[in-house]
């Protein structure tokens, strides 16, 4: 892989002079060991195998599709840039949606490299526990606060976030929601950033929210949430986000709601970061990069010393015996299985013994 200048000075990457013995190891898929990489011959098997079951009803992607060679060389590119974080499934959703929407294979390797970024997008593609933690102990809040009579019913059949929130999460909904609805998401999630990321997922429990108050099964729910529907309106899922989107976190204000306020998603995870990660180094979520900004010193100011050690355990021993103590609300479910290091199966098998 080339580095040159375009004529306005910006760096521009030769996709075609990447050179295989570069590409480092991915990390294995869930269920398998964490500290093991798979090989760089495992990884671009791996990379073409998760490209070949991209979006399959469209047929850009698959083998001999229009996409096949740009979705390969954006993966196998960032792969090289950003050894520490290396490939990692769900990637290929990310980077098939920017370039359907970009079609220039640059400018989509830098939209991608810049989303992979933003706080979030690195607490979950870096596998850092502690930080991911954070993220579902704070929506869970938020959910509480939103929704409380669905949020209770979760809590009684111990539905947990993240038995739904790491395909949303890892990738923005490219995988759960119907290609034109999410498309729609992603025009204002790049525009408001991560806090619509948890605005959309609390509007698909608004927008289905009778639904799935009925249903008093734990498979019928994971399900459901799982396989959201095809014929999912996307002006209804926008009308139902709305009551969510009223809160302006860029200033920090809250709403009065009944008896006590409201407050955003970004005021909710900033509270957790400081009452849990004492001591620890948690990314602030209210902020936001530029898609479009020059790529070649994103990685300058990343820690990644610690990425092996954070495979290691969900969070650590002082986090646990700190977590009882965030803020005078109740610890919720998915709050006291932190502390108690039972995070869900789903979530457990994703990062790894």
């Amino acid at each position: 892989m080339t580095e040159q200048y375009g004529a306005n000075g910006s760096s521009v990457i030769d996709f075609a002079d990447i050179d295989q013995r570069f590409i480092p190891p991915a990390f294995p898929k869930a269920g398998s060991d964490m500290k093991r990489p798979i090989g760089r011959e495992g990884t671009l098997e791996l990379i073409h195998l998760d490209v070949s079951r991209t979006f399959p009803h469209l047929g850009f992607f698959q083998k001999g599709g229009p996409y096949e060679e740009l979705l390969l060389d954006l993966l196998s590119a960032y792969v090289c840039y950003r050894p520490d974080i290396g490939y990692v499934q769900s990637m290929c959703f990310l980077g098939a949606m920017l370039l359907l929407q970009i079609h220039q294979p640059y400018q989509s390797f830098q939209a991608f490299a810049n989303l992979l970024n933003r706080p979030l997008m690195l607490s979950f593609f870096g596998l850092r526990q502690h930080q991911m933690t954070v993220y579902f102990i704070a929506y869970d809040r938020y959910f509480e606060q939103e929704l409380p009579k669905l949020h209770h019913h979760f809590d009684v059949l111990d539905v947990r976030p993240d038995m739904y929130l790491i395909e949303w999460v890892y990738t923005l909904y490219a995988k759960s929601l119907p290609f034109d609805v999410c498309c729609r998401v992603w025009d204002v999630l790049l525009r408001d950033g991560e806090q619509f990321i948890f605005n959309t997922a609390l509007g698909i429990m608004h927008l289905y929210e009778s639904e799935l108050e009925n249903m008093n099964d734990f498979d019928a729910i994971i399900h459901f949430l799982t396989h959201l529907p095809e014929s999912m309106n996307v002006n209804q899922l926008f009308d139902a986000i709305e009551p969510f989107m009223k809160f302006p976190s860029s200033f920090g204000t809250t709403s009065e709601h009944g008896n006590g306020k409201k407050r955003s998603f970004q005021q909710i995870h900033s509270d957790v970061s400081e009452r849990i990660a004492q001591g620890a180094v948690v990314t602030d979520g209210s902020r936001k990069s530029d898609l479009f900004s020059p790529i070649n010193t994103l990685h300058q100011s990343i820690d990644t010393s610690n990425r092996e050690g954070s495979r290691k355990s969900i969070v650590t021993n002082g986090l646990a015996k700190t977590s009882y103590n965030v803020g005078e609300q109740r610890a919720t479910t998915l709050g006291l299985n932190v502390c108690n290091m039972k995070m869900s199966k789903s979530l457990s098998e994703f990062l790894g013994n």
